[in-house]
Protein backbone atom coordinates (compact mmCIF):
# COMPACT_ATOMS: atom_id res chain seq x y z
CA UNK A 1 0.00 0.00 0.00
CA UNK A 2 1.28 3.46 -0.88
CA UNK A 3 0.63 6.77 0.81
CA UNK A 4 0.02 8.89 -2.30
CA UNK A 5 -3.74 8.88 -1.80
CA UNK A 6 -6.03 8.08 1.09
CA UNK A 7 -9.06 9.46 2.86
CA UNK A 8 -9.41 10.86 6.38
CA UNK A 9 -12.67 9.65 7.85
CA UNK A 10 -12.25 12.15 10.68
CA UNK A 11 -11.76 15.25 8.47
CA UNK A 12 -13.77 13.85 5.50
CA UNK A 13 -11.18 14.74 2.84
CA UNK A 14 -8.53 13.26 0.59
CA UNK A 15 -5.03 12.92 2.03
CA UNK A 16 -1.63 11.72 0.83
CA UNK A 17 1.46 13.11 -0.87
CA UNK A 18 -0.38 12.91 -4.20
CA UNK A 19 -2.99 15.45 -3.05
CA UNK A 20 -1.98 19.06 -3.73
CA UNK A 21 -3.31 21.39 -1.05
CA UNK A 22 -2.74 24.59 0.86
CA UNK A 23 -1.45 24.83 4.40
CA UNK A 24 -4.33 24.42 6.88
CA UNK A 25 -3.37 27.60 8.76
CA UNK A 26 -6.18 30.02 7.77
CA UNK A 27 -3.82 32.94 7.11
CA UNK A 28 -1.37 30.95 4.98
CA UNK A 29 -1.32 30.53 1.19
CA UNK A 30 1.63 28.14 0.91
CA UNK A 31 1.03 25.21 -1.44
CA UNK A 32 1.90 21.86 0.12
CA UNK A 33 0.58 18.33 -0.21
CA UNK A 34 -1.31 16.23 2.33
CA UNK A 35 1.55 13.81 2.87
CA UNK A 36 3.45 12.78 6.01
CA UNK A 37 5.90 15.70 5.73
CA UNK A 38 3.17 18.21 6.51
CA UNK A 39 1.09 16.15 8.97
CA UNK A 40 0.41 17.51 12.47
CA UNK A 41 0.83 14.65 14.91
CA UNK A 42 3.63 12.51 13.55
CA UNK A 43 6.28 10.81 15.66
CA UNK A 44 9.56 10.31 13.83
CA UNK A 45 7.74 11.03 10.57
CA UNK A 46 4.91 8.50 11.05
CA UNK A 47 1.42 9.97 11.64
CA UNK A 48 -0.06 8.58 14.85
CA UNK A 49 -3.49 8.55 13.23
CA UNK A 50 -2.58 5.68 10.92
CA UNK A 51 -1.92 3.50 13.95
CA UNK A 52 -5.48 3.79 15.29
CA UNK A 53 -9.07 3.66 14.08
CA UNK A 54 -9.97 7.33 13.35
CA UNK A 55 -13.55 6.73 14.42
CA UNK A 56 -12.46 5.81 17.98
CA UNK A 57 -12.75 9.23 19.67
CA UNK A 58 -11.22 7.94 22.94
CA UNK A 59 -8.05 6.92 21.08
CA UNK A 60 -7.93 10.27 19.24
CA UNK A 61 -7.86 12.04 22.60
CA UNK A 62 -4.73 10.06 23.52
CA UNK A 63 -2.60 11.27 20.60
CA UNK A 64 -0.87 14.60 20.15
CA UNK A 65 -1.68 16.58 17.02
CA UNK A 66 -4.84 17.46 15.14
CA UNK A 67 -4.28 15.53 11.91
CA UNK A 68 -4.31 18.61 9.69
CA UNK A 69 -1.49 19.60 7.31
CA UNK A 70 0.86 22.57 7.74
CA UNK A 71 3.82 24.19 6.00
CA UNK A 72 7.13 24.45 7.86
CA UNK A 73 6.27 27.91 9.17
CA UNK A 74 3.18 26.60 10.99
CA UNK A 75 4.48 23.27 12.35
CA UNK A 76 7.41 22.56 14.67
CA UNK A 77 9.35 19.53 15.88
CA UNK A 78 9.69 18.69 19.57
CA UNK A 79 11.43 15.93 21.47
CA UNK A 80 9.04 13.70 23.42
CA UNK A 81 9.48 11.33 26.33
CA UNK A 82 9.29 7.55 26.28
CA UNK A 83 5.60 7.44 27.14
CA UNK A 84 4.98 9.66 24.08
CA UNK A 85 2.61 11.90 26.00
CA UNK A 86 4.93 14.71 27.14
CA UNK A 87 7.14 17.22 25.38
CA UNK A 88 10.35 17.32 27.43
CA UNK A 89 13.85 18.70 27.44
CA UNK A 90 16.80 16.30 27.49
CA UNK A 91 17.57 15.23 31.05
CA UNK A 92 14.04 15.89 32.34
CA UNK A 93 12.20 13.05 33.95
CA UNK A 94 8.99 11.73 32.48
CA UNK A 95 6.23 11.48 35.11
CA UNK A 96 5.20 8.10 33.67
CA UNK A 97 8.64 6.49 33.39
CA UNK A 98 11.01 5.71 36.29
CA UNK A 99 14.29 6.56 34.53
CA UNK A 100 15.65 9.87 33.24
CA UNK A 101 14.55 10.44 29.66
CA UNK A 102 16.98 10.17 26.77
CA UNK A 103 15.75 12.14 23.75
CA UNK A 104 14.95 9.66 21.01
CA UNK A 105 11.61 10.55 19.42
CA UNK A 106 10.52 13.65 17.52
CA UNK A 107 6.93 14.90 17.58
CA UNK A 108 5.85 17.26 14.80
CA UNK A 109 2.79 19.40 15.63
CA UNK A 110 1.16 22.68 14.57
CA UNK A 111 1.19 25.92 16.53
CA UNK A 112 -2.38 25.41 17.85
CA UNK A 113 -1.62 21.94 19.18
CA UNK A 114 1.54 23.24 20.87
CA UNK A 115 -0.71 25.50 22.93
CA UNK A 116 -3.49 22.93 23.53
CA UNK A 117 -5.96 24.95 21.46
CA UNK A 118 -8.72 23.42 19.31
CA UNK A 119 -7.74 22.75 15.69
CA UNK A 120 -8.35 25.13 12.84
CA UNK A 121 -11.08 24.34 10.35
CA UNK A 122 -9.43 22.34 7.56
CA UNK A 123 -8.80 24.22 4.33
CA UNK A 124 -10.88 23.40 1.28
CA UNK A 125 -9.50 21.39 -1.62
CA UNK A 126 -7.64 23.56 -4.10
CA UNK A 127 -8.80 23.99 -7.70
CA UNK A 128 -5.95 21.89 -9.08
CA UNK A 129 -7.07 18.85 -7.06
CA UNK A 130 -10.79 19.31 -7.75
CA UNK A 131 -10.11 19.71 -11.47
CA UNK A 132 -8.04 16.51 -11.46
CA UNK A 133 -10.85 14.57 -9.75
CA UNK A 134 -13.41 15.95 -12.21
CA UNK A 135 -11.41 15.24 -15.37
CA UNK A 136 -9.15 12.23 -14.79
CA UNK A 137 -10.58 8.85 -15.87
CA UNK A 138 -9.32 7.21 -12.69
CA UNK A 139 -12.00 9.19 -10.77
CA UNK A 140 -14.97 8.09 -12.94
CA UNK A 141 -16.47 5.87 -10.22
CA UNK A 142 -16.19 8.70 -7.69
CA UNK A 143 -17.91 11.10 -10.11
CA UNK A 144 -20.68 8.58 -10.82
CA UNK A 145 -21.36 8.33 -7.07
CA UNK A 146 -21.66 12.10 -6.54
CA UNK A 147 -24.86 14.09 -6.45
CA UNK A 148 -25.24 16.10 -9.69
CA UNK A 149 -25.71 19.36 -7.78
CA UNK A 150 -22.42 18.80 -5.94
CA UNK A 151 -20.61 18.14 -9.22
CA UNK A 152 -22.11 21.27 -10.79
CA UNK A 153 -20.95 23.35 -7.82
CA UNK A 154 -17.42 21.90 -8.07
CA UNK A 155 -17.26 22.60 -11.81
CA UNK A 156 -18.36 26.21 -11.24
CA UNK A 157 -15.69 26.61 -8.57
CA UNK A 158 -12.93 25.30 -10.85
CA UNK A 159 -14.09 27.52 -13.73
CA UNK A 160 -14.22 30.66 -11.60
CA UNK A 161 -11.62 33.22 -12.62
CA UNK A 162 -10.55 33.88 -9.05
CA UNK A 163 -6.88 32.99 -8.53
CA UNK A 164 -6.18 31.16 -5.29
CA UNK A 165 -2.82 32.93 -5.04
CA UNK A 166 -0.97 29.92 -3.64
CA UNK A 167 2.76 30.23 -3.04
CA UNK A 168 5.11 27.31 -3.63
CA UNK A 169 6.58 25.87 -0.46
CA UNK A 170 9.93 27.66 0.02
CA UNK A 171 11.51 24.29 0.88
CA UNK A 172 10.55 22.86 -2.50
CA UNK A 173 8.78 19.86 -0.97
CA UNK A 174 5.36 20.48 -2.45
CA UNK A 175 3.90 19.16 -5.66
CA UNK A 176 4.75 21.51 -8.51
Amino acid sequence: MGWSLGFSEFWKRDIGYGVPAKCDHPDCKVKIDRGFSYFCGSIDGIPQWILIDETDIKKLDEIMGCGLFFCVDHKKDFEICECQKHIVCEGEECPNVEETFNVSKTLSICLRCQNDLPPFEPSHDIKEWINFKLTDLSWKTWKDDQDKAVLKELIQYVRSTEDEGLIDDPNGCCIQ
